[in-house]
C-alpha cells in the first residue's frame, strides 16, 4: 500500500484520558486515515475501557516533547 503525507495509520501512542470518567490509558484513538480509509487499526480506542463508563468522548494527549 502506498503511503502519502496524509497518510496516520503509523502514528506514535499518545495519553488518552475520557472526558467523562478520567481514566487514563497510553495508546491511540480511532480515526480514519485520508490515504487508507478502509484500513483499521484493531488496537487503536474508540471508547472508554473503563466497563463502567464506555464513553467516546476521548481525547488525545501527544507523549512525545
Amino acid at each position: 500500500m502506498p503511503t502519502g503525507f496524509n497518510c496516520i495509520c503509523n502514528r506514535p501512542a499518545s495519553h488518552i484520558v475520557c472526558t467523562r470518567c478520567g481514566f487514563e490509558l497510553v495508546g491511540r484513538l480511532q480515526k480514519v486515515c485520508p490515504d487508507h480509509p478502509k484500513k483499521l487499526a484493531l488496537m487503536d480506542h474508540r471508547e472508554c475501557p473503563n466497563r463502567l463508563c464506555k464513553s467516546i468522548h476521548l481525547i488525545e494527549v501527544s507523549l512525545q516533547q
